[in-house]
């Protein structure tokens, strides 16, 4: 169980990353909007791994390393384009605000961040189905779900925090923690 519990962590720290980045760029967003990102990380995070535990020989056609690619590529350009954005809001010395485009939480953008955030639970969930453990799927999708939701909740009102007192350089804080989460997709 202490297995499972860290590795829920561990794969909740995707989830944390991308709601700080989102906390710490949109100050505006309502709580209504909020709950449906935490909600719907916590679903994907409970869905993958189970689909990671169907067949093996189903789960063979979805490669996980063409999917974290995707993920790295995704993530690198926001982090790209809000680095750009803070940085260049300093030198003109305006307000740096977030570019609502890039972090505006339409239903699309809060399915593919979710998306993007779980796939580590999908290969966990399969590499836990082909392994020796005996372990409930309805436990492990559980763990993998509620962890993910309340890190997502943490590193959201965290980056909101820091909102309040890093504001001129929200942009550059937000694009740092996107593309050390687009590396870490390309490295593992």
């Amino acid at each position: 169980m202490l297995f499972l519990i860290t590795l829920s962590i561990i794969l909740g720290i995707d989830s944390f990353v991308t709601c700080f980045s989102v906390g710490v760029c949109n100050s505006t967003i309502n709580k209504k909007k909020a709950l449906v990102l935490f909600l719907s990380i916590g679903l994907f995070h409970f869905l993958m791994p189970l689909i990671g535990f169907l067949p093996s020989t189903i789960c063979k056609s979805i490669s996980s390393h063409n999917l974290n690619y995707v993920s790295a590529f995704v993530f690198a350009f926001l982090s790209l384009k809000m680095i750009f954005d803070g940085v260049k809001s300093m030198r003109t010395n305006r307000d740096c605000n977030c570019d609502d485009n890039i972090i505006n939480l339409s239903f699309f953008k809060i399915v593919l961040i979710s998306f993007l955030v779980s796939i580590d639970s999908l290969v966990a969930g399969f590499s836990l189905s082909i392994s020796s453990l005996s372990i409930s799927l309805f436990t492990v999708a559980t763990l993998f779900s509620l962890s993910s939701l309340l890190l997502s909740m943490i590193g959201f009102y965290f980056g909101k925090l820091l909102n309040i007192y890093f504001k001129d350089y929200a942009n550059i804080i937000g694009g740092l923690t996107l593309l050390i989460l687009a590396i870490k997709f390309v490295l593992l």
